[in-house]
């Protein structure tokens, strides 16, 4: 009987490698010729924001698949821990993650209506939105630096046409649990002793000695962005997925926050949560823009929520801020489904052909300034011209209605309810801590 030597188990073992081999590089050029194959589709259409969407996502599976072939071979020639196993899963999803990609379902207007000027429609299509966005187109146009007014006009696109709305005016003010606002005042009044500056952000303005205090609690910022999310949900009208609860912040004496818009990757349906101020704060308005063409400022006591779209809705606090501090925690969530990798591509895509040449300058026309995400209107009180004929609304809100554009205190049919935190259950049925009631 023949005895089989070590170099015949070799060799047994390394069959398989050139059919694997074989195997994983016939697949990758299938999925080349795959990824080649919208080629022909892309020349027949101008919707070149989709033409460089689909071709990044193709792309990016076609990388993927590789790997994950390369992945599968190593696995089948040996033995591997769960870890390797993970990472397979991990790929598997990542190719997933790109084919959803390929069809975002909130849509956004085609490259053509875009690109008629003056544009013809606006998200929302209402009067005072227009009205608002003409402006700003206008004075976009006129910045003399080329980067900035490029800068001016994705950010100006995305909030025109770009971005969808979600809600009729873009904002509301309610209460929030009164559990979650003790736990965080408690939190802000122990953490601020040893708080520390906040980095550097562009769109916030003040000195170097009263920047920002910032009091850290992952674990509290997690039950917040958990806790709130049904209340989103319900405002908003669509399924959401948590981004970001950022906080605890505390701005100090002599600050202003400019007018800006939030991330169009994940900053879409957004709150700002007031935790508490000093007893010698003055009160700090925050200024938000709605889709009827108001300009509201609105005053936020302890426990007061400001439900706001955030990456489509100016907002800011450009009035400077008296007193020694003043907090808040801000939650940013995104509808499931959101292209959270390229959505900010659009706004790029928006930007009109003639976007390089400097309008006149129109002496009638307020000047605005370009700072990274921000804007302002150097030759205005308190650095924004519409403050002059504000709409004024202040808190606290009325528990169990969301107040907004168009509501009465004395008219109960005007007042909403969408969102509101309904008496001791968040709006899934549930009591704040969770158990059933």
């Amino acid at each position: 009987m023949m005895m089989k030597t070590n170099n015949d188990r070799c060799r047994r073992r390394r069959r398989p490698t050139t059919m694997a081999t074989l195997t994983a590089s016939v697949c990758s050029l299938i999925f080349l010729v795959l990824s080649m194959c919208p080629i022909a589709l892309w020349a027949m259409t101008e919707e070149h924001r989709l033409l460089e969407r689909k071709r990044r996502g193709w792309v990016s599976i076609f990388w993927h698949s590789i790997y994950l072939f390369e992945r599968c071979f190593i696995v089948s020639q040996r033995h591997l821990s769960v870890a390797y196993y993970c990472v397979l899963l991990s790929t598997i999803l990542s190719i997933s993650t790109d084919v959803f990609s390929l069809a975002d379902p909130f849509s956004v207007p085609s490259l053509a209506s875009m690109q008629q000027w003056p544009l013809q429609h606006f998200v929302p299509d209402t009067l005072g939105w227009r009205k608002l966005m003409e402006r700003r187109m206008e004075q976009v146009s006129r910045i003399e630096d080329s980067t900035k007014r490029y800068n001016g006009w994705t950010q100006t696109m995305n909030m025109a046409v770009v971005a969808p709305n979600f809600t009729e005016n873009g904002w509301g003010l309610a209460r929030a649990p009164p559990d979650l606002v003790e736990e965080l005042v408690d939190a802000l009044h122990a953490g601020l002793p040893t708080a520390t500056p906040e980095a550097d952000i562009d769109v916030i303005f003040d000195d170097e000695d009263t920047r920002p205090l910032f009091v850290r609690n992952r674990a509290l910022n997690r039950k917040v962005l958990e806790t709130l999310l049904p209340m989103h949900e319900e405002w908003s009208g669509v399924p959401l997925k948590g981004a970001l609860a950022y906080g605890l912040r505390a701005y100090r004496n002599s600050s202003s926050l400019l007018m800006h818009v939030d991330k169009s990757l994940t900053h879409i349906i957004s709150c700002i949560l007031h935790i508490d101020s000093s007893e010698d704060s003055e009160p700090w308005p925050i200024v938000i823009e709605d889709f009827q063409g108001n300009t509201n400022e609105v005053v936020l006591t302890s426990g007061d929520l400001l439900f706001y779209e955030s990456s489509k809705c100016i907002h800011g606090r450009p009035r400077n801020f008296t007193g020694s501090w003043y907090s808040s925690i801000f939650v940013h969530y995104h509808p499931v489904n959101w292209d959270t990798r390229k959505r900010d591509l659009e706004g790029h895509y928006a930007v009109p052909p003639h976007w390089h040449e400097q309008a006149p300058i129109d002496p009638d026309l307020d000047e605005l300034v370009v700072v990274g995400t921000g804007f302002y209107e150097p030759n205005c009180q308190d650095s924004w011209c519409a403050l002059k004929e504000s709409v004024k609304w202040i808190g606290p809100a009325k528990e169990g209605v969301v107040i907004t554009a168009g509501y009465d205190p004395d008219d109960p049919t005007t007042w909403r309810t969408d969102g509101a935190w309904k008496g001791g259950k968040d709006n899934d049925g549930r009591s704040v801590d969770g158990s059933e009631l």
